[in-house]
């Protein structure tokens, strides 16, 4: 989008004029180009950290703010086989204790 500031029969230096003219119209591209918002759901990816003991207990849930779930249950297998089927797929796997897994999920 180009904008063209006209003289309107005023007495103003024509080079001045054009240093505007380019001066409004790069600040004006800049302003106009659209970057995605973070913070919307539909936008960037969604984060899950689950925490489970090695008996199969669910334990945690931290989430990223938007992030969409279901209520976590008692078993970890059916948190994570529900997660899943939200579409979440599993990122990594860690060991955070002698008796404790870390999940990463992400959408």
């Amino acid at each position: 989008m180009n904008i063209h500031i006209a003289n309107n029969g005023l007495d103003i230096n024509h080079k001045l004029l054009y240093q505007l003219e380019k001066v409004f119209n790069m600040r004006n591209m800049n302003e106009v180009q659209i970057h995605p918002i973070i913070g919307q759901a539909w936008t960037g990816k969604h984060v899950l950290l689950l925490h489970c003991t090695n008996n199969n207990q669910f334990l945690q849930l931290y989430k990223s703010f938007h992030a969409p779930i279901e209520p976590p249950r008692l078993n970890c297998a059916e948190t994570l086989s529900q997660l899943l089927s939200i579409g979440y797929r599993i990122a990594a796997i860690t060991p955070i204790s002698s008796n404790q897994i870390q999940y990463v999920l992400v959408l």
